[in-house]
Protein backbone atom coordinates (compact mmCIF):
# COMPACT_ATOMS: atom_id res chain seq x y z
CA UNK A 1 0.00 0.00 0.00
CA UNK A 2 1.54 3.46 -1.27
CA UNK A 3 0.49 6.86 0.19
CA UNK A 4 -0.51 9.05 -1.65
CA UNK A 5 1.12 13.08 -2.08
CA UNK A 6 -0.84 14.78 -0.23
CA UNK A 7 -0.98 12.32 2.23
CA UNK A 8 2.67 12.07 2.63
CA UNK A 9 2.58 16.12 3.15
CA UNK A 10 -0.15 15.87 5.65
CA UNK A 11 2.09 13.67 7.78
CA UNK A 12 4.79 15.22 7.31
CA UNK A 13 3.95 19.47 8.56
CA UNK A 14 3.33 17.19 12.13
CA UNK A 15 7.06 17.02 12.14
CA UNK A 16 8.51 19.69 10.37
CA UNK A 17 10.87 20.98 12.68
CA UNK A 18 12.32 17.00 13.13
CA UNK A 19 14.41 14.81 10.78
CA UNK A 20 12.68 11.11 10.08
CA UNK A 21 15.29 9.07 9.65
CA UNK A 22 13.32 5.49 9.55
CA UNK A 23 9.54 5.01 8.51
CA UNK A 24 7.47 1.60 8.45
CA UNK A 25 4.08 0.89 7.91
CA UNK A 26 2.10 -1.36 10.54
CA UNK A 27 -0.62 -3.01 7.77
CA UNK A 28 -3.71 -4.65 9.98
CA UNK A 29 -2.79 -1.64 12.29
CA UNK A 30 -3.04 1.13 9.85
CA UNK A 31 -0.12 2.97 11.82
CA UNK A 32 2.87 4.61 10.40
CA UNK A 33 6.02 4.81 12.77
CA UNK A 34 8.40 7.73 12.07
CA UNK A 35 11.62 7.80 13.57
CA UNK A 36 13.20 11.12 13.86
CA UNK A 37 16.81 12.89 14.56
CA UNK A 38 15.50 13.59 18.13
CA UNK A 39 15.95 9.84 19.16
CA UNK A 40 11.59 9.97 19.49
CA UNK A 41 9.40 7.75 17.58
CA UNK A 42 5.87 9.33 16.41
CA UNK A 43 2.78 6.69 15.61
CA UNK A 44 0.44 8.22 13.58
CA UNK A 45 -3.20 6.67 12.65
CA UNK A 46 -3.31 6.78 9.15
CA UNK A 47 -7.12 6.55 8.44
CA UNK A 48 -7.96 7.69 4.13
CA UNK A 49 -11.47 7.95 5.02
CA UNK A 50 -11.55 10.59 6.96
CA UNK A 51 -11.10 14.05 6.51
CA UNK A 52 -7.82 14.24 8.96
CA UNK A 53 -6.58 10.81 7.59
CA UNK A 54 -3.51 11.53 9.71
CA UNK A 55 -3.71 11.39 13.15
CA UNK A 56 -0.56 11.56 16.12
CA UNK A 57 -1.65 8.58 18.60
CA UNK A 58 1.79 8.13 20.22
CA UNK A 59 5.23 9.76 20.78
CA UNK A 60 7.88 6.87 22.16
CA UNK A 61 10.35 8.35 24.44
CA UNK A 62 13.57 6.14 25.26
CA UNK A 63 16.39 6.75 23.55
CA UNK A 64 18.70 9.66 23.96
CA UNK A 65 20.04 10.18 19.92
CA UNK A 66 18.92 10.04 16.22
CA UNK A 67 16.51 7.25 15.45
CA UNK A 68 18.36 5.45 12.35
CA UNK A 69 16.41 1.83 12.11
CA UNK A 70 13.06 0.68 13.20
CA UNK A 71 11.39 -3.06 12.54
CA UNK A 72 8.17 -4.72 13.00
CA UNK A 73 7.84 -8.10 13.76
CA UNK A 74 5.72 -9.79 10.91
CA UNK A 75 3.89 -11.95 13.45
CA UNK A 76 4.72 -10.63 17.01
CA UNK A 77 2.94 -6.86 18.28
CA UNK A 78 6.68 -6.17 18.55
CA UNK A 79 8.65 -3.24 17.29
CA UNK A 80 12.21 -2.37 17.26
CA UNK A 81 13.90 1.06 17.67
CA UNK A 82 17.44 1.26 16.91
CA UNK A 83 19.69 4.53 17.69
CA UNK A 84 22.83 6.37 17.31
CA UNK A 85 22.85 5.81 21.17
CA UNK A 86 23.91 2.42 21.12
CA UNK A 87 20.28 1.08 21.99
CA UNK A 88 17.86 -1.02 20.92
CA UNK A 89 14.81 -0.86 22.50
CA UNK A 90 11.68 -3.44 22.01
CA UNK A 91 7.91 -1.94 21.87
CA UNK A 92 4.72 -3.81 22.56
CA UNK A 93 2.34 -1.89 20.62
CA UNK A 94 -0.58 -4.43 22.02
CA UNK A 95 -0.02 -3.17 25.85
CA UNK A 96 0.07 0.56 24.88
CA UNK A 97 3.30 0.60 23.50
CA UNK A 98 5.39 -0.84 26.94
CA UNK A 99 8.91 -0.77 26.87
CA UNK A 100 9.73 -4.32 26.80
CA UNK A 101 13.36 -4.73 26.76
CA UNK A 102 16.77 -2.52 26.50
CA UNK A 103 19.44 -3.74 24.48
CA UNK A 104 22.61 -1.81 25.27
CA UNK A 105 25.48 -2.38 21.98
CA UNK A 106 27.87 -0.07 23.36
CA UNK A 107 28.08 1.28 19.56
CA UNK A 108 25.82 3.13 17.40
CA UNK A 109 23.11 1.03 15.87
CA UNK A 110 22.72 1.43 12.32
CA UNK A 111 20.32 -1.30 11.26
CA UNK A 112 17.70 -4.02 12.73
CA UNK A 113 15.65 -6.79 11.83
CA UNK A 114 13.74 -9.20 13.26
CA UNK A 115 14.23 -12.68 12.27
CA UNK A 116 11.28 -14.76 10.78
CA UNK A 117 12.15 -17.64 11.89
CA UNK A 118 12.67 -18.00 15.35
CA UNK A 119 13.68 -15.43 18.15
CA UNK A 120 16.42 -14.00 16.68
CA UNK A 121 17.01 -10.08 15.72
CA UNK A 122 20.02 -8.91 14.00
CA UNK A 123 21.86 -5.51 14.25
CA UNK A 124 24.55 -4.00 12.84
CA UNK A 125 26.45 -1.19 14.67
CA UNK A 126 29.71 1.20 13.97
CA UNK A 127 31.83 -1.39 14.95
CA UNK A 128 31.55 -3.40 11.57
CA UNK A 129 30.12 -5.99 13.04
CA UNK A 130 26.54 -7.63 12.84
CA UNK A 131 24.58 -9.25 15.83
CA UNK A 132 22.44 -12.20 16.60
CA UNK A 133 20.48 -11.33 19.69
CA UNK A 134 17.78 -13.61 20.91
CA UNK A 135 15.22 -11.46 22.07
CA UNK A 136 13.35 -13.08 24.04
CA UNK A 137 15.91 -13.40 26.72
CA UNK A 138 18.22 -10.93 25.98
CA UNK A 139 21.37 -12.61 25.05
CA UNK A 140 24.09 -12.07 22.39
CA UNK A 141 23.95 -15.00 20.39
CA UNK A 142 26.19 -14.42 17.88
CA UNK A 143 29.11 -11.40 16.30
CA UNK A 144 29.42 -11.92 12.58
CA UNK A 145 32.56 -10.57 11.03
CA UNK A 146 33.79 -9.92 8.24
CA UNK A 147 33.01 -6.49 6.72
CA UNK A 148 35.96 -3.73 6.73
CA UNK A 149 33.47 -1.03 7.00
CA UNK A 150 30.75 0.20 8.06
CA UNK A 151 27.60 -2.15 7.82
CA UNK A 152 24.96 0.42 6.97
CA UNK A 153 21.80 -2.17 6.09
CA UNK A 154 20.97 -5.75 6.19
CA UNK A 155 18.07 -7.87 5.35
CA UNK A 156 17.11 -11.94 5.38
CA UNK A 157 15.87 -14.23 2.72
CA UNK A 158 14.70 -18.03 2.91
CA UNK A 159 15.42 -20.83 0.38
CA UNK A 160 13.36 -23.34 1.67
CA UNK A 161 14.05 -23.94 5.21
CA UNK A 162 17.73 -22.25 5.28
CA UNK A 163 17.30 -18.66 6.27
CA UNK A 164 20.18 -16.18 4.95
CA UNK A 165 21.30 -12.93 6.21
CA UNK A 166 22.40 -9.82 3.85
CA UNK A 167 24.61 -7.55 4.69
CA UNK A 168 25.50 -3.77 3.05
CA UNK A 169 28.47 -2.11 3.62
CA UNK A 170 30.42 1.18 3.57
CA UNK A 171 33.42 -1.35 2.02
CA UNK A 172 31.52 -0.95 -1.03
CA UNK A 173 30.61 -5.13 -0.52
CA UNK A 174 27.59 -7.36 0.16
CA UNK A 175 27.86 -10.19 2.29
CA UNK A 176 25.40 -13.42 2.48
CA UNK A 177 25.34 -15.24 5.84
CA UNK A 178 24.27 -18.34 6.51
CA UNK A 179 22.33 -17.96 9.50
CA UNK A 180 22.56 -22.07 10.83
CA UNK A 181 26.37 -21.96 10.68
CA UNK A 182 27.07 -17.75 10.91
CA UNK A 183 29.47 -18.10 8.74
CA UNK A 184 29.63 -16.00 5.17
CA UNK A 185 29.16 -17.71 2.43
CA UNK A 186 29.24 -15.25 -0.56
CA UNK A 187 30.67 -11.86 -0.67
CA UNK A 188 29.53 -9.86 -3.51
CA UNK A 189 31.72 -6.96 -4.82
CA UNK A 190 31.29 -3.72 -7.39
Amino acid sequence: MFLSLPIVINLLLYITLITVTSAKFIMHKQWILAGCSSGLVYVYRYEPEKKKSVEKIRVLQGHSNAINSLAVHSTKPCVLSASKDGKILIWDYENEWELMKTFDVKSPVQHVAFSPKDSNMFASAQDKTVKIWDWHSGNCKSTLSGHSDLVLCLDYFSQGDQLYLITGSRDKTAKIWDCKTRSCVRTLEG
